[in-house]
Parts: C-alpha cells; sequence; structure tokens
C-alpha cells in the first residue's frame, strides 16, 4: 500500500469522534475498502488512508453547493458514481440484425441519463429506418442518436463514433445481430461500486465493456478496434482486470 492516500481526510462522508479520529464513513464505503483489505489508519493521522480512489469522495465545497440546491448528499452522490456507459452499434445494412439489437437495447435495465447510444452507419441502409430506430430507442434512452460516415475508412469511421462517446468511462462495440443482456450494465456497475473491482475489460455473451482510457490509448498502437480488443482481452486476463459476467 505505499500508493495510498488520505482521500478520507478531505471527504465530508468520514465521521470522527469527539477527538477528531475518524471512526467510519456515512456512504459505507469505507466499511467496503477495509473489508477487501484495502484501508488502514495512517500512522501519520486520524484518519484512514487508501490505495486507490474513491469516487465518493466529495470535498466540502461540494456539501456546501448540494445544501444551496436543497438536495440530498447521498442520494446525489449515489448517482453521480453510477457510470455512463456508451452503446456504439455498427449497421451492416440488414435490417432484420440491426432490429435484434435495438431491441436488446430496449430491454437493458439501467439508469436512462447513464446510457448514451449511437447506431454508426456509411449510409447504405434506409435513411427512414435508422431514424425510426432512433426514435424508438429515444423513448427509454434519450441519448441515442445516429452517425452517417462519409468516408469509408475504418479508423475514421471509429473515431467519428469514439467522439460520441468520449465522456463514457466505459463503451461497448457491437454489430449489429449481437445483443446486450439486460443486466450487463447494471453487474458492471455493481463490480465498480459494490465490490470496488479495478476491471478494465468485462465480457458477457461475447459482448464486452471496455474500460474508455485504456482502449485510447491502446487503440493508437493498431487503429482498428477489433485488433485492439483482441489485445486488450488477452493482457487484462494475464493483468487479471478482466471479467466474465
Amino acid at each position: 500500500m505505499d500508493q495510498a492516500k488520505p482521500y478520507c481526510k478531505e471527504c465530508v462522508f468520514a465521521t470522527v469522534d469527539d477527538k477528531s479520529k475518524q471512526t467510519g464513513c456515512r456512504t459505507g464505503r469505507l466499511d467496503k475498502f477495509i473489508e477487501i483489505g484495502e484501508a488502514y489508519m495512517s500512522p501519520d493521522s486520524d484518519y484512514y488512508v487508501l490505495p486507490q480512489f474513491c469516487n465518493m469522495m466529495r470535498p466540502k465545497e461540494w456539501a456546501e453547493k448540494i445544501a444551496e440546491h436543497e438536495l440530498d448528499e447521498m442520494e446525489v452522490v449515489e448517482d453521480q458514481i453510477v457510470p455512463i456507459i456508451g452503446v456504439c452499434v455498427r449497421d451492416n445494412g440488414e435490417i432484420e440484425e440491426l432490429d435484434e439489437t435495438v431491441e436488446s437495447l430496449l430491454e437493458i435495465e439501467y439508469e436512462s441519463p447513464k446510457l448514451k447510444i449511437v447506431l454508426s452507419s456509411d449510409g447504405t441502409g434506409s435513411v427512414a429506418r435508422l431514424a425510426n430506430l432512433i426514435t424508438r430507442l429515444q423513448t427509454k434512452w434519450r441519448n441515442s442518436e445516429v452517425i452517417f460516415h462519409l468516408v469509408d475508412i475504418t479508423k475514421v469511421k471509429e473515431t467519428e463514433v469514439f467522439q460520441k462517446i468520449a465522456g463514457a468511462p466505459y463503451f461497448i462495440y457491437i454489430n449489429a445481430g449481437q445483443k446486450v443482456h439486460k443486466d450487463f450494465l447494471n453487474t458492471i456497475n455493481e463490480s465498480l461500486n459494490e465490490k470496488l473491482e479495478r476491471i478494465v475489460v468485462f465480457e458477457k455473451d461475447g459482448v464486452c465493456a471496455v474500460r474508455g482510457s485504456v482502449m485510447r490509448q491502446c487503440y493508437l498502437d493498431f487503429e482498428d478496434y477489433n485488433k485492439a480488443l483482441e489485445f486488450l482481452i488477452y493482457e487484462t486476463k494475464k493483468q487479471g482486470v478482466y471479467k466474465e459476467v
């Protein structure tokens, strides 16, 4: 734990006794860190230190803003930590296959603002059909759109798609015909925020969700998503940061 840092000391959720010694955490997150052996009381202060950043850590300034809007701190932070996930679907021009994928997306159980869906098309399919599918998706997932690629070059098309989901910590890139299991995204959230697992690649039924920051770095070496993903699966399995769910 050489890299452990006193995140709790600056956090409004830390609870202390009458001697200003930390006794716990209002969110319950500290108990989880202690349970997995990744938190200990610092010998240099009266607060716990952690080896990884806690995404529930909030400073005093944050709490003051929440109070100004008369919001509940716990409700706000619990919503904020749910990861935004981007789902990109390559349209291959096959109506039935794209319909199957869209149907699976409509069955997903997740918080609507936290899911971003992009249909990627080279324009060979029916524009009216794609517009209809986006309309259907937006009835449940308002952050849904279609992008038409003007240049038929893999790197260009993939880069245009990545730009649409740049703010998503994790994303899924699939072909029309593939299906995303309805519980997949909630399973990812549970792994990250309940079990505190540091997973880079999640996989379920042949569909992978990849940490965006890692894929962006890896993509520079391959300039092809499928090749980069194949490499990442191999490496993350070796490093213990791959999980099949």
